[in-house]
C-alpha cells in the first residue's frame, strides 16, 4: 500500500512537471498565438531551465517550480537591491534561507537581487516601437532576461525589453507596448499610394523634357531647371518616411527594415548628386557653345 501511494505521488509530480512547466527553449519556440494572454501580463519564471507561468504566483509573492527530479519547491519571487535592504526600504516577503528565494540570495530576512545568479523571466513583448516601411512594424517576440527591478545596461538584458533610467543607473521596467500601431501603417500606405503616381508623372515629364531638350534649343534653359526641380523634389516622400523610420529606431530593436531604409536613402542621394552634376556639366557645355568663336583668319 505504501509503495503504491509512493508511486502515485511520483507519477503526479512528474505529470505536474510535464503539464505545467516548460524549458526556456520551448517557450521561445512557442507559437505567438498562444501568447494571447500577454495583454493580461502573461510571462514565465524560470529556474534551472524549468519555467512556469507567472499566473501561478500566489498572493504571497511565491511561485511553485518543480526541480529536475520533479519535486515541487516554493520560491519567493520578489526581491530588493542590497542598498534598499540596508536602508530598510524593502517590503517583500521575509525569508530565512537562500533556498527560499528565486534569486537564491537572502539578506537580512529579505530576498536580494543576485547579479551573479539572476532570476530569469520570459515574456512575449514588443521590441520595435516605430513603423519601418520594410520589416516587422511591431516586432513582437518571446524574450528571456532579467525581471523588473534588476540593473541593466540595454533593453536586451530585460525580459520586458525595456531598460529604464533610474537615478544614477538603469533598471528593467515593465513591458512597453507604446508606439506605432495600425494607424501608422495606414498612414504610410496612404503616403506610398500617393507617391507612386507622382513618380510615374515625374518619369513621363522627364522623358518629355529629354525629347524637347534635343529639338527646342531655345527652351533648353527652362527645361534643364524644370527637370532638375522634379528630380530634387520627387524623392521627398521617400526621404521623409525613411528618415522618420531611422529617427525612431529604438535601442536594440530589429534593424533589418531600417538598414534597407538607409540603403534606399543613400541610393536616392547618390542619384540626385549624379543628376545635379550631370545638369551642371550640360550647363557648362551650353555656355561654351554660346561663346562666339573668334575667326583668327579674318583678324589677320
Amino acid at each position: 500500500m505504501v509503495t503504491r501511494n509512493l508511486f502515485c505521488f511520483i507519477y503526479i509530480g512528474l505529470l505536474f512537471t510535464i503539464t505545467y512547466s516548460l524549458t526556456i527553449r520551448e517557450i521561445i519556440k512557442r507559437d505567438p498565438i498562444s501568447f494571447e494572454t500577454y495583454k493580461d501580463g502573461e510571462c514565465y519564471y524560470c529556474k534551472d531551465d524549468i519555467c512556469v507561468p507567472c499566473s501561478n504566483r500566489s498572493e504571497f509573492d511565491t511561485v511553485i517550480i518543480p526541480d529536475k527530479e520533479g519535486v515541487n519547491k516554493t520560491y519567493i519571487t520578489e526581491g530588493c537591491s542590497s542598498k534598499d535592504i540596508d536602508l530598510d526600504l524593502c517590503f517583500s516577503k521575509n525569508c530565512t534561507a537562500d533556498s527560499e528565494c528565486l534569486s537564491n540570495k537572502c539578506i537580512k530576512g529579505h530576498c536580494s537581487t543576485d547579479e551573479d545568479n539572476p532570476i530569469i523571466q520570459c515574456q512575449y513583448v514588443r521590441t520595435i516601437h516605430s513603423n519601418p516601411i520594410f520589416g516587422d512594424a511591431k516586432g513582437y517576440k518571446t524574450h528571456c532576461g532579467l525581471p523588473a527591478g534588476y540593473k541593466c545596461n540595454s533593453n536586451k538584458d530585460c525580459s520586458s525589453f525595456n531598460c529604464e533610467r533610474y537615478t544614477d543607473y538603469r533598471i528593467c521596467g515593465e513591458p512597453d507596448d507604446g508606439g506605432c500601431h495600425s494607424a501608422c501603417s495606414l498612414g504610410s500606405a496612404f503616403v506610398m499610394m500617393a507617391a507612386v503616381p507622382i513618380y510615374i508623372i515625374v518619369f513621363i515629364i522627364s522623358c518629355c523634357c529629354c525629347c524637347c531638350y534635343k529639338h527646342h534649343s531655345q527652351y533648353r534653359k527652362y527645361i534643364k531647371y524644370s527637370a532638375l526641380a522634379f528630380v530634387v523634389l520627387s524623392p521627398i516622400p521617400w526621404i521623409v518616411l525613411l528618415s522618420y523610420d531611422i529617427y525612431d529606431m529604438t535601442e536594440d530593436a530589429s534593424v533589418t527594415g531600417h538598414v534597407i531604409s538607409i540603403i534606399i536613402l543613400v541610393v536616392i542621394a547618390t542619384i540626385i548628386a549624379f543628376l545635379i552634376c550631370r545638369f551642371w556639366k550640360i550647363k557648362k557645355e551650353d555656355e561654351d557653345d554660346e561663346i562666339p568663336k573668334v575667326d583668327n583668319e579674318n583678324l589677320n
